[in-house]
C-alpha cells in the first residue's frame, strides 16, 4: 500500500515537473517571439495557426516594417473568408489603408509587382500585375462587409464613389482598379443593390459607371505594354461579366445595356476575342 502511494507521488511530481517545464518553454518562446515577432509569425503561420500568426505579424509591422502589412492583409483576407467576422473586415480596412501612410508606397508596390510577376508563370501574371489593385479591391470588399460601400480607396484616401470618375487626370490604371474593386465586391455578394438602384431608379453612380466604359475602351490605344493592356482589358471584361450576373441575380434587367460592351472592338476584335488572342500570344512568347 505504501509502495503504491509512493509511486503515485513520484508520478504526480514528474507530471508537475513536466508541466512546469512546458510552461517555462512556452513563456520563453512567447518572450522570444515578442522580441522577434517575425519569427513568431513564421512559426504560427507554418503551423496553420492564422490568428496567432496575425497577432505576431501586427507586432512586426508596428515596428515600421511595411512588408509586415503584406502578411497582415493576406491573413486578414483568409480569416475574413473563413469566419465572416466583422473584426477581420475592420482589420483588413485598417491594414490596407495603412500602406499609404508609408513614404514612397508607389515605389514599394512597383517592387512587389516586379517580384511577383517575374516569379510567376506567364499564365498567372495578369492577376499579379498590380498589388495596388489588390489592396484597393480588398479594402473595398471589406468596406462592403461593414456597410461602408459608398467609399473606395482612391490615391490612398477613402473617396466617395460619385467623385471617382470625375477625378482630375484619372488614368486607365486607376479606372481599371475601380472596375476590379467593384467587380470583386459584386462577386462576393456583399455589395448593396441600393448603391446602383434606389427607389426604383438607377442611381447617379450607376450612370457614371455605365458611361465610363465607352471612353475607357476607346482609350486603350495600344501604347501600353502587352501585359498592361491585358490587365486593362481583363478589368473591364470582369466588370461587365459581374455586373450582368449581379443584376440578373437580383432580377433587374440591364443585360442589353451591358452586353453591348462585348461588341466594342480592340484591334479589330470584340473585347473577349481580343483578350483571348493577346493572352495566348503573351503566354507563347514568354513561356
Amino acid at each position: 500500500m505504501q509502495e503504491q502511494s509512493t509511486k503515485n507521488v513520484v508520478i504526480k511530481t514528474a507530471a508537475m515537473t513536466l508541466a512546469a517545464l512546458v510552461l517555462a518553454c512556452v513563456i520563453v518562446a512567447v518572450i522570444a517571439f515578442l522580441c522577434f515577432p517575425y519569427n513568431g509569425y513564421k512559426f504560427f503561420a507554418d503551423l496553420g495557426m492564422k490568428k496567432s500568426a496575425l497577432f505576431f505579424v501586427e507586432q512586426y509591422e508596428a515596428k515600421g516594417n511595411v512588408d509586415g502589412l503584406v502578411y497582415c492583409v493576406s491573413l486578414d483576407s483568409e480569416l475574413l473568408d473563413k469566419t465572416g467576422k466583422q473584426k477581420y473586415a475592420d482589420k483588413l480596412i485598417a491594414h490596407t489603408q495603412k500602406f499609404y501612410s508609408y513614404e514612397n508606397v508607389n515605389e514599394y508596390f512597383a517592387q512587389l509587382d516586379e517580384y511577383y510577376i517575374t516569379s510567376a508563370p506567364p499564365q498567372s501574371r495578369i492577376g499579379l500585375y498590380s498589388y495596388n489593385e489588390y489592396v484597393v479591391s480588398s479594402n473595398y470588399v471589406a468596406r462592403c462587409v461593414v456597410g461602408q460601400e459608398e467609399q473606395m480607396l482612391f490615391r490612398g484616401e477613402p473617396t466617395r464613389l460619385n467623385e471617382l470618375f470625375g477625378a482630375d487626370g484619372i488614368t486607365a490604371i486607376e479606372t481599371a482598379t475601380i472596375y476590379s474593386a467593384l467587380a470583386k465586391a459584386m462577386a462576393s455578394g456583399e455589395l448593396e443593390l441600393s448603391l446602383m438602384v434606389d427607389g426604383g431608379s438607377f442611381t447617379e453612380f450607376y450612370y457614371q459607371l455605365h458611361s465610363s466604359v465607352a471612353p475607357y475602351v476607346a482609350g486603350l490605344n495600344g501604347s501600353a505594354s502587352l501585359l498592361e493592356t491585358l490587365f486593362l482589358l481583363r478589368s473591364v471584361i470582369y466588370l461587365v461579366d459581374e455586373t450582368i450576373d449581379y443584376f440578373a441575380n437580383r432580377e433587374v434587367d440591364i443585360s442589353e445595356q451591358w452586353q453591348a460592351f462585348y461588341t466594342y472592338e480592340y484591334n479589330g476584335l470584340g473585347l473577349k476575342d481580343a483578350y483571348t488572342e493577346m493572352y495566348i500570344n503573351y503566354i507563347a512568347t514568354n513561356d
